[in-house]
């Protein structure tokens, strides 16, 4: 009796060992991390990757073995990752779609845009409506659209004349332009401080001033015969006679000149300079007179 009561005994302590031990902390945590897990339509893998690694400390604390694979936090850490880099995909996809449906938003405003210029630019003159033209060709990438504008443009061209594209090319990077009184010569005056002569209406281009450099300004006298150049400090002054762009060189030895005027009829020419002297010459003579 006493040996069977022993053997009884030693089974009864081999199971108990053999039983995980107790640990309220461990089951907690493994059973709010499973119920985070299960949240439709979209788990909670933030708070539910807390409660699994608080259950694998847990663990380690109550010295428990993990047997069973559906409650091993090891485990279920390696769900929560695959779910989150799922829902990082997701959302990687869910911006990419946002983003092409915003550009796609944005070329469907510009189209319209560049439809509306279109229709704009039979409103201005020929060369305004070219520009415009042009701003809405480049804004635009619909087929429709360019169509559309293409037609016009041929249109715009059409409808006009030479001249007025060619002062739109004329008028390409000037920084200024001078008219003379009769209206016959323009002369514009570029970003790199030289100058071109044009007639006009034709738009004939006099090379007499391509070899000028820091020219800065430019006056006419009041029969448009004479033309006067200056550079910025006022130290080179030049007079041009038109049409032939005739140089005469009776200023090459005057200094500091801060004014030129012609009289009414053009005869006479009057030259100021920083000390206050004047000098009055004769046209086309270039005389001076004694007085």
């Amino acid at each position: 009796m006493r040996i069977k009561l022993t053997l009884l005994f030693a089974i009864l302590c081999l199971n108990s060992l053999a039983q995980e031990p107790d640990c309220p902390k461990f089951r907690m945590a493994m059973d709010s991390g499973n119920y985070y897990m299960s949240i439709k339509p979209t788990p909670n893998y933030d708070i539910a990757l807390i409660k699994f690694q608080t259950a694998q400390i847990a663990a380690r604390e109550c010295n428990i073995v993990i047997k069973d694979s559906a409650n091993d936090p090891a485990i279920k850490l390696k769900e929560v990752f695959k779910g989150l880099q799922a829902q990082r995909d997701d959302a990687f996809k869910q911006r990419n779609r946002a983003n092409a449906a915003l550009k796609l938003a944005e070329q469907k405003t510009n189209d319209v845009t560049s439809l509306y210029w279109a229709s704009e630019s039979e409103k201005l003159i020929p060369v305004q409506g070219m520009r415009l033209l042009e701003k809405a060709y480049a804004n635009t990438k619909d087929t429709n659209a360019v169509r559309t504008i293409k037609e016009k443009t041929e249109n715009n061209f059409n409808g006009s004349t030479t001249h007025q594209y060619l002062a739109k090319f004329l008028l390409q990077n000037v920084d200024n332009v001078n008219f003379s009184p009769n209206g016959k010569w323009m002369v514009t005056g570029n970003f790199d401080s030289t100058a071109k002569v044009w007639e006009l209406p034709g738009g004939k281009q006099h090379d007499f001033l391509k070899d000028e450099k820091n020219i800065s300004d430019i006056s006419f006298s009041p029969d448009s015969k004479w033309m006067v150049t200056r550079n910025q400090d006022y130290t080179v002054v030049k007079v041009w006679e038109l049409p032939g762009g005739k140089q005469h060189d009776f200023l090459k030895d005057e200094k500091n000149f801060n004014r030129i005027d012609f009289s009414s009829d053009s005869k006479w020419m009057v030259t100021s300079n920083t000390g206050n002297t004047a000098k009055v010459w004769e046209l086309p003579g270039e005389k001076q007179p004694d007085f």
